[in-house]
């Protein structure tokens, strides 16, 4: 679920309460940037054992990345909340 994503500002807590009353027990957030993947990290500890995190960049964003970010994303990936 992209639920990193800014149009998700408004009723996030909704969205997840929602799909959990729909039976939903777990869902990913996916990073596709460094900023998004720390976010999707950032939800995942607001919701502990119902999100997860990935920590990666997509490629429409790959032009975006700095060989300084790797430090970053392997601190990330270290996080026991990402998958």
């Amino acid at each position: 679920i992209n639920l990193a994503h800014d149009s998700y500002d408004a009723d996030r807590p909704a969205v997840v309460e929602r799909a959990r009353a729909a039976g939903v027990a777990r869902m990913i957030v996916t990073g596709s940037t460094l900023d998004s993947s720390r976010r999707a990290l950032a939800l995942a500890r607001e919701w502990p054992g119902v999100l997860y995190a990935t920590a990666g960049v997509h490629p429409h964003h790959a032009t975006e990345l700095a060989a300084t970010d790797r430090g970053a994303f392997l601190d990330l990936l270290a996080q026991p909340e990402v998958v």
